[in-house]
């Protein structure tokens, strides 16, 4: 899966982005994980909340499966996920 990350301003998450009903979320810490099932009106819905850290606790983290991934490639604002 390849998409394009947006920067967020956000204490603990560096970037999100959204593809084929799949959100990914690369925290500062370098993690990346992807949520399915998240809608593009979610994603616009965390991208403009007034705390996006907040948002994410509260409306993504324990609502949707997730997966964590140690194999990617990040190429400017394109990552690539294996």
């Amino acid at each position: 899966m390849k998409v394009t990350l947006q920067p967020v301003q956000s204490s603990n998450i560096a970037s999100v982005g959204h593809e084929e009903n799949t959100l990914v979320v690369k925290f500062k810490n370098g993690t990346v994980y992807t949520y399915d099932g998240v809608s593009a009106a979610e994603m616009e819905n965390l991208v403009s909340a007034s705390s996006i850290g907040k948002h994410f606790i509260c409306n993504i983290k324990g609502q949707y499966a997730y997966k964590r991934h140690s194999q990617y490639f990040e190429n400017g604002d394109e990552l690539e996920i294996f």
